[in-house]
């Protein structure tokens, strides 16, 4: 009985490792992968932001040129900057 126990043990040595060493690998590509689409996020939100941001500055700048170039009051201006952008927005929302 020896031989046989000590081919057991031994079998039974070797399928941990291989499932360990499985297992390793399984979690160091999750781990790859998850990494990838966090990067990818990222990117993706500090590009929105960086858009919106500018955004931001034109539409600031069109209502200052609203309100110096065509001499029109600050509601006025604004209200027209807001539809433009509502109206784009809504458009975008659109092709979606």
């Amino acid at each position: 009985m020896g031989l046989l126990d000590y081919v057991k043990d031994l079998v039974g040595m070797n399928f941990s490792r291989t499932l360990r060493s499985i297992e390793n690998e399984v979690m160091h590509r999750i781990d790859v992968a998850t990494q990838r689409v966090v990067n990818r996020v990222v990117r993706e939100m500090v590009s929105v932001f960086l858009i919106l941001f500018a955004v931001a500055f034109l539409a600031l700048a069109c209502v200052f040129l609203l309100i110096e170039y065509f001499a029109l009051t600050k509601t006025i201006s604004f209200l027209i900057v807001g539809v433009i952008i509502l109206f784009f927005a809504l458009v975008i929302r659109m092709m979606k």
